[in-house]
């Protein structure tokens, strides 16, 4: 979608599919208090089974009016598949399926979005499972598209080939994130100095295929 056509609506939703490269703890504990190394993993595992972060639905509530001639855009990422629960690497050439926690975050994203004003009136997503399933998820939950779909019998939920992934080859695929993880830096590091045409180990994209997707 060009400029052109995104200013004919007023509020769109994007999922990309994008692999984890800056993994954070799932919780914080602190550790100045003892030295066993055995009680603050026991510690941390209570901590992580027994607390669940409550979704803030309401956060979308208080955005200011879209002024005439813009579009806004929420830009939101696919929910959890298994490689990512595993930390594992899924890049474009891993087409797997969100998991049961994928799904609920899909749905968040839909009760999310249905206190916008205005709502998405086109959904995108990356042409990977993951991100299709979590559109479809949002778009459920959320009612976001059900007016506009009684109004005109068209597709609404559109894949856009824009939004896949960074190809860094087959060497990266499958594997654990803090294997791989340096090299994927250095790659984006050598394609900042101005290497637009180098490609990972194994093939993938160059810098200059990303810019020009």
């Amino acid at each position: 979608m060009n400029r052109r056509q995104a200013l004919k609506v007023t509020s769109v939703l994007s999922l990309a599919a994008s692999t984890i490269l800056s993994p954070g703890p799932a919780f914080s504990a602190s550790t100045s208090t003892s030295t066993d190394t055995v009680t603050q993993k026991t510690a941390a595992a209570t901590v992580t089974a027994t607390t669940t972060p409550v979704p803030n639905l309401d956060c979308l509530k208080d955005l200011p009016p879209v002024p005439t001639g813009y579009c806004r855009i929420f830009f939101c990422r696919h929910g959890q598949t298994e490689n990512n629960r595993r930390r594992l690497v899924q890049g474009s050439r891993i087409n797997i399926p969100i998991n049961r926690l994928g799904q609920k975050q899909g749905q968040r994203i839909g009760l999310a979005l249905a206190n916008a004003d205005p709502l998405p009136s086109l959904v995108f997503h990356s042409p990977l499972l993951r991100a299709q399933q979590t559109a479809e998820q949002a778009n459920h939950q959320g009612k976001l598209l059900r007016k506009q779909q009684q109004q005109q019998q068209q597709q609404k939920l559109i894949p856009l080939a824009s939004l896949m992934e960074v190809d860094f080859g087959p060497v990266v695929e499958g594997q654990p994130v803090e294997k791989v993880k340096p090299g994927m830096v250095a790659t984006y590091a050598r394609w900042a100095m101005g290497q637009v045409d180098y490609r990972p180990e194994g093939g993938g994209d160059s810098g200059r295929d990303v810019r020009h997707h």
